[in-house]
């Protein structure tokens, strides 16, 4: 039976850290939606700035639809029974997934506004305020508050890294028992 995982949650909440473990100790394989923003700023010449991927992502939803990073992901996707997604922005994208994937099950990760500011890399602002505003772009430009409502579990990242990762097994024991 294929286990297939989509990770929601804002900026720096702890989704790739999961996916991470998740391959390590669960054998899933890890598909990163932004990670075909960073190609295209590449092809183009471009800086990879979270910035410019916002930018670049807006553009290209709008112009092919909201669903067309997912699009472009799936081609990445051939017969593996063990994926997670990470960093679904819109409600389009998700919809299109569980077309192909049925079985697919959402976790939500969330983590208060200060943790995940504490938790940011050289991609993002060092501004509280402007870190704080992708939420609010996010929300507003893509959906992500609806998004976030269709989850199946959710996992709170508000703690130490150990208490996460057993959460996360934890929770993949409920899930494929």
């Amino acid at each position: 039976m294929k286990q297939i995982l989509i990770l929601l949650g804002k900026a720096r909440s702890g989704k790739d850290t999961i996916a991470d473990f998740l391959v390590k100790e669960f054998g899933f394989k890890k598909f990163v939606f932004s990670s075909i923003l960073e190609e295209e700023l590449i092809k183009q010449g471009k800086k990879v700035s979270k910035e410019n991927m916002v930018l670049l992502g807006d553009e290209l939803r709008k112009k092919f639809g909201m669903n067309f990073i997912a699009v472009k992901l799936l081609e990445k996707v051939s017969d593996e029974q063990k994926i997670v997604f990470v960093g679904a922005r819109s409600v389009e994208e998700v919809e299109l997934i569980k077309q192909k994937f049925p079985q697919l099950k959402l976790i939500l990760i969330t983590a208060e506004k200060e943790k995940r500011f504490e938790r940011r890399n050289e991609l993002d602002s060092n501004s509280l305020e402007k870190f704080s505003e992708r939420d609010k772009i996010d929300a507003e430009k893509k959906g992500m508050n609806k998004l976030f409502e269709l989850a199946d579990f959710k996992l709170e990242n508000n703690s130490s890294l150990d208490d996460l990762l057993q959460k996360t097994s934890d929770l993949m024991y409920n899930i494929f028992k």
